[in-house]
């Protein structure tokens, strides 16, 4: 039953629930973009995000810049 809740297309009030767990002052993504831009831009920004991720996952295939990882060394 767990299960069946972890499959499926990705919702709004999902995803705008599992950004309020995100650090501060952390970049989750290359785009350079905190944690507080997405929290304050969620409800403009958040279903076409949730849209690309849903196709991605569609498609079973991510894009490129959503494959891409940076690492920094220090």
């Amino acid at each position: 039953d767990e299960c069946d809740k972890l499959v499926g297309p990705l919702r709004f009030y999902e995803c705008k629930k599992v950004l309020e767990t995100f650090q501060i002052d952390k970049s989750p993504g290359e785009d350079g973009f905190t944690a507080e831009f997405y929290k304050f831009f969620f409800d403009l920004l958040g279903n076409d995000l949730i849209a690309s991720l849903n196709e991605a996952h569609a498609i079973n295939e991510l894009t490129v810049s959503q494959r891409r990882g940076v690492i920094t060394l220090i």
